[in-house]
């Protein structure tokens, strides 16, 4: 009876960590530049099974739920005609650093940050977009029109790449942060290929998230919600007949 009882709650919990990655997927729908996270399932192996195996096979009891990381560069390209806003055509992230972090992000929604140095390329949230040297991109101000030029910044952004860029760490404000899996962040160098990206000025990228199939994934997992409820009701069930007829 503790099997069901193990294998009904290993299967609330994974199933509760799958819609809570779909609620979040469907949260930002519209987005810019969102990577959708996906999560698989795995058997639980805890106990050795009764046959004549000198590896002694483990039997298991239940699923968990796995990050199996993001899905990058999955949404599509729109025009917005707006000299601040820049999209990756292809391979890569923009690198962002604030307060002495950096981060990556594939959202082009950029601004300009002014502090007593002079204007800087950077984001919402006063973030510094940094170049292919890892410094922070000022700008050159026209002294004819008194308005910062940006008809140059395109070729300043800096482009960076990763060696497994679905194990990247989700962090706030829809950006990354390296890890083990994924790789150190490696500037992008050369003209564009088959593995690299180009930036593109007066373009955004939308968010990766389908909400076709995000719906039909949350159908899914709440079934398996409901049947692993289910299964922990009927093994309890079933454990107070036993008790009854102990009695």
């Amino acid at each position: 009876m503790k099997a069901a009882f193990y294998a009904g709650a290993s299967g609330l919990i994974a199933n509760q960590k799958a819609m809570d990655s779909i609620g979040n997927n469907l949260a930002n729908v519209n987005t810019t530049g969102f990577q959708a996270s996906r999560i698989s399932f795995s058997s639980l192996l805890s106990s050795e099974m009764a046959v004549n195996n000198e590896e002694k096979p483990l039997a298991g009891f239940g699923i968990q739920a796995i990050d199996t990381g993001f899905e990058i560069g999955k949404g599509g390209v729109r025009v917005t005609g707006l000299a601040l806003d820049f999209a990756v055509n292809g391979n890569g992230f923009f690198a962002v650093e604030k307060d002495g972090n950096t981060q990556y992000t594939r959202d082009g929604t950029f601004g300009i940050t002014t502090t007593a140095d002079g204007g800087f390329l950077g984001t919402q949230d006063g973030a510094y977009v940094l170049d292919a040297e890892g410094e922070p991109i000022e700008l050159l101000m026209d002294p004819k029109t008194g308005k910062y030029d940006l008809d140059a910044v395109t070729k300043k952004i800096g482009l960076y790449n990763f060696t497994n860029p679905s194990a990247l760490a989700g962090a706030s404000s829809n950006r990354f942060t390296p890890t083990e899996k994924s790789g150190e962040a490696t500037v992008q160098e050369g003209e564009k290929g088959e593995e690299k990206g180009e930036v593109m000025q007066g373009y955004l990228e939308g968010s990766g998230v389908n909400m076709s199939d995000e719906m039909a994934n949350m159908i899914v997992v709440q079934r398996a919600f409901q049947l692993s409820a289910r299964v922990i009701q009927v093994a309890d069930e079933n454990q107070q007949t036993i008790n009854s007829l102990r009695k």
